[in-house]
């Protein structure tokens, strides 16, 4: 039996998301002199963790099936 998340805060884990891709890119934005390589380098792993969370939780919402061989995602009619 596959493990089930809550996806009720789905919109939460989205929003903290956009708000931390937008502080990587503020960052960026800075001179490469004055960026804080320790906060560049943990809000890009908090992202990637955001990102693969959200993905999980899309696709519960969604009902979409998807290929154990290929990956292909199927949509429900």
């Amino acid at each position: 039996m596959a493990k089930s998340k809550i996806t009720g805060f789905l919109g939460v884990f989205e929003d903290k998301l956009t708000r931390l891709i937008k502080k990587i890119k503020d960052e960026y934005d800075k001179p490469k002199a004055d960026r804080n390589r320790a906060n560049l380098k943990s809000f890009a792993r908090e992202a990637k963790s955001l990102k693969k969370l959200v993905n999980e939780l899309q696709e519960q919402t969604v009902g979409t099936c998807k290929c154990p061989a290929c990956g292909h995602n199927f949509k429900p009619k």
